[in-house]
């Protein structure tokens, strides 16, 4: 950790503070899916049905259909289960939100054939390492008033930046992309308080 402080009287009864934070963590533990399914095979049918192309005109229907029927149904038992599955409200809610990844995970829980994970004998394979790294970086200015009745007033303003290498996407196949900012950071903060 480092910072530096600084105050500096503006007025009677009037202080400034200046400071800056900065962190920095490595070799810190993270967990992530090393079994992880891969979207590409079925991200250009996904995007296709988000434009509005026919759900059972896409690829993705007649991998699905091969799918059905390579876990012993027929042809026509193959159809009705891959209609059922690309039209259902599940599929609708998850194209809307964008969500190819519960799509592709459903897909493999339901077929084996499209062979999205890298080990199909395995879900989620749980791997821990300790090759997270993180930094955060911040400055803070505070403004403090006191009155002669004992009063006082404060301000405070806060701006940082935090970026890790596992907040975003940790899996093995995108950590080389690089450091990201953590789903959960607040960029700046503002409080008054008496």
């Amino acid at each position: 950790m480092s910072g530096t402080l600084v105050f500096k009287r503006v007025a009677v009864g009037l202080v400034m503070q200046a400071a800056y934070i900065g962190r920095r963590g490595e070799r810190l533990f993270m967990a992530y899916d090393a079994n992880q399914i891969a979207v590409e095979p079925i991200l250009a049918s996904f995007v296709q049905m988000q434009q509005g192309v026919a759900r059972t005109s896409t690829p993705l229907f007649a991998q699905l259909v091969a799918g059905f029927i390579a876990n012993g149904q027929t042809s026509t038992q193959a159809t009705l289960s891959a209609t059922s599955f690309i039209n259902s409200s599940t599929t609708t809610g998850e194209l809307a939100i964008n969500n190819i990844g519960n799509f592709a995970r459903r897909i493999e829980d339901s077929v084996l054939s499209l062979k999205l994970r890298p080990n199909q004998q395995f879900g989620v394979i749980t791997k821990i390492d300790n090759s997270g790294d993180s930094n955060y970086h911040a400055a803070q200015f505070t403004l403090r008033r006191r009155f002669s009745s004992g009063l006082g007033l404060s301000m405070a303003y806060t701006f940082g930046k935090s970026i890790d290498n596992q907040s975003v996407d940790p899996s093995e196949h995108h950590r080389a992309a690089g450091f990201r900012p953590p789903t959960h950071e607040r960029q700046a903060t503002f409080a008054i308080s008496q």
